[in-house]
């Protein structure tokens, strides 16, 4: 099966925001999300939820955002997995210091939030969205973006790395 696209952060911070900050955020910055689904949205107030399906558009697909954190152990498992495909890849690449940069933040990653787009893709509206939601946990929890085909992201939306 072909994974649909997806992006990732991947954060130095032990917690993550709650989704009470993550609906308060979106509102603020003018994409605001529905929580539609997903074992976390019985729990809007923990700051180690594993899963949400968001919706940003009635008519539109929603997003599923995955968190897993090191403190637990099914996500401790997925985190791993995921630092140790990318630290791989990286490893490819010829050493700079950017590629430096990017390995040491996965390696100290504690937990890695996953949103994945849904499989006919978003609208420009969509792609809004996921940038202000990907922005909360580089502000607040010391996130690293990770772009699908595209590379990883500094703070100021840059890229500091390809990865094709």
């Amino acid at each position: 099966t072909k994974m649909p696209f997806s992006t990732r952060v991947f954060c130095r911070e032990g917690t993550a925001p709650t989704l009470t900050e993550l609906l308060a955020w979106q509102r603020q910055h003018g994409t605001p999300i529905v929580i539609v689904g997903g074992a976390a949205a019985a729990d809007l107030l923990s700051p180690v939820w594993t899963e949400a399906i968001v919706s940003y558009d009635p008519d539109e697909e929603p997003f599923t955002l995955r968190c897993d954190h090191a403190g637990d152990p099914r996500g401790a498992e997925r985190l791993r997995a995921e630092v140790a495909d990318f630290l791989e890849d990286l490893e490819e690449l010829p050493e700079s210091p950017e590629r430096a940069r990017v390995m040491d933040h996965l390696a100290h990653a504690r937990f890695v939030l996953v949103v994945e787009f849904p499989e006919g893709g978003v609208g420009p509206r969509g792609y809004e969205t996921n940038g202000w939601l990907m922005s909360l946990f580089v502000e607040r929890a010391g996130g690293l973006v990770q772009a699908g085909g595209i590379g990883f992201y500094d703070e100021n939306d840059e890229i500091i790395l390809r990865l094709g």
